[in-house]
């Protein structure tokens, strides 16, 4: 998996993307070409966390696509296609899972679930500054080899933006577990990268969001 060049910033905005999404449901062919282009990178390297084989992650792309051009008649508006997009890929490669259960690395819930120090509310501004540092390079080889739940976590917030409520949905878990999940992949991002200067970025980062 290569390290994610899709950033918080997106080149488009969601009244753009909403605009697209809603001539492709009308029929439009370019509408939907520039909707692939703008999400295929994004819901690529997406699929490459929950599932080990690139060419499943191509096959349940390309299929999700041929899904939605056929069903664009009946979709509905969304508030955010990039969300529906995410939740949409997870769904396809997960309901593969049954004809395929060793495609996935699926981590044991029992040790993700439970509390952790009091919350404090991220401060967004502060947060979008950081993600640039989180996408440096000896970082991502680090995120690349974190649980997958955890990594999935991670690129969910910090490489698409996503609230904590839009993990929570998209993950089908609940709150706290993402939570949970975010704070032991930074932990274990800390000890990884002890004696680096990213330590001191994902320490700061760390401690802002009261871990």
């Amino acid at each position: 998996m290569s390290k994610p060049s899709d950033s918080y910033s997106h080149p488009t905005r969601p009244a753009e993307e909403s605009l697209l999404w809603k001539r492709f449901k009308e029929g439009d062919q370019e509408a939907f070409s520039q909707l692939y282009k703008l999400f295929n990178n994004a819901l690529f390297k997406y699929g490459m966390t929950l599932v080990r084989d690139r060419e499943r992650v191509k096959d349940g792309l390309q299929e999700l696509f041929v899904e939605l051009w056929n069903r664009r008649a009946n979709l509905s508006d969304v508030q955010s296609v990039r969300f529906y997009l995410l939740i949409s890929l997870r769904r396809l490669l997960f309901k593969k899972q049954a004809s395929a259960p060793n495609l996935f690395g699926l981590d044991n819930l029992d040790d993700e679930t439970g509390s952790f120090a009091a919350e404090r509310s991220p401060e967004s501004d502060y947060i979008q500054r950081q993600t640039d540092m989180l996408r440096n390079d000896q970082v991502w080889r680090e995120i690349e080899n974190l649980p997958r739940r955890q990594k999935e976590a991670i690129y969910l917030r910090y490489y698409q933006g996503l609230s904590y409520e839009e993990v929570t949905a998209i993950m089908a878990v609940e709150y706290q577990v993402v939570r949970n999940l975010i704070y032991k992949a930074i932990k274990n991002l800390r000890t990884k990268l002890a004696g680096h200067i990213e330590l001191f970025i994902l320490l700061g980062l760390l401690n802002l969001m009261g871990f």
